[in-house]
């Protein structure tokens, strides 16, 4: 994902939650809301996936993620390719910007 005048400095692997280890692909916690974006790559493959343990492991940590105050978006890599990510973060940061 790159950076640009729409999108500010995002974070890498951020590490939302200082007890725990989990991180989330990228995000913006100096933005008003907060936002989390990750990278569904499991999908790409035909035949793989997320586990069972994955997905509950994963649902936990989305939920942190909200008790912690972030929106969550998820993108699969196609969607980074065809620019729709970007567009919908875009989005997202002018239109949380008209509202405060």
């Amino acid at each position: 994902m790159r950076q640009s005048d729409e999108v500010p400095g995002f974070v890498r692997e951020h590490q939302f939650l200082p007890s725990r280890e989990w991180r989330v692909g990228f995000a913006w916690p100096d933005i008003s809301p907060r936002l989390a974006v990750e990278i569904e790559a499991g999908v790409r493959l035909k035949y793989s996936g997320p586990t069972k343990s994955d997905y509950k492991e994963n649902r936990k940590k989305y939920n942190y993620l909200a008790l912690c105050g972030y929106f969550l978006l998820r993108f699969t890599p196609e969607d980074i390719e065809k620019g729709e990510a970007l567009d919908t973060i875009t989005d997202f940061i002018q239109m949380r910007r008209g509202m405060s």
